[in-house]
C-alpha cells in the first residue's frame, strides 16, 4: 500500500493521473487492464468472455468491449 501511495501522491495528490485518490488508482489500473485484453482478444491471442467483459463495462462506467 506504501508503494501505491508514493506513486499517486497519497494524499495530498501529485503527477500520477489519480491524484492522490486510492479509488481512481484501482479504476484506472482495470481500465488499463481490461484495454490490454480486448486488444489480445481482437488479436485473437486470447479469449475473454462476452459476459466479463460487461461486467467490466458497467464496472468502469464505459464501453472499452466491442464485439
Amino acid at each position: 500500500m506504501e508503494n501505491i501511495d508514493d506513486l499517486i501522491g497519497y494524499p495530498l495528490g501529485g503527477g500520477h493521473p489519480a491524484k492522490g485518490n486510492r479509488s481512481e488508482f484501482v479504476r484506472l489500473a482495470i481500465e488499463e487492464k481490461l484495454e490490454r485484453e480486448m486488444v489480445r482478444f481482437q488479436n485473437g491471442v486470447s479469449a475473454v468472455p462476452k459476459r466479463i467483459c460487461i461486467g467490466w463495462m458497467v464496472f468502469v462506467g464505459h464501453s472499452v468491449c466491442k464485439f
